[in-house]
């Protein structure tokens, strides 16, 4: 699939079908700035799992649909369903881990 930058698509037609990994950021966030790339690459690697970028800044109804309260926010979705939210930075080994699982 593919890593989506996300700038107002329709959200619930991008994660209804398969796995897809949601990161919920800021660019004046440190831990963010940490975790971008280990998306990029995780997203490079796993090409069945669809992974999105949401800049809360830009997206707030979206942050506050899922109650984003701190970032980044790691949001993983199945058909449309969260199957889990992680707050703060979370290592490639753990992200990869948990698509494993999936």
């Amino acid at each position: 699939m593919a890593l989506i930058h996300y700038k107002n698509e329709n959200f619930d037609e991008i994660i209804k079908d398969g796995v897809t990994v949601v990161d919920f950021f800021a660019n004046w966030c440190g831990p963010c700035k940490m975790l971008s790339p280990i998306i990029e690459r995780v997203a490079n690697d796993i090409k069945d799992i669809n992974f999105v970028k949401i800049d809360v800044d830009k997206n707030e109804d979206l942050a506050r649909r899922y109650s984003i309260m701190s970032i980044p926010t790691i949001i993983m979705f199945k058909n449309g369903e969260i199957i889990l939210k992680h707050v703060g930075f979370i290592s490639e080994e753990k992200i990869k881990e948990i698509l494993s699982n999936i």
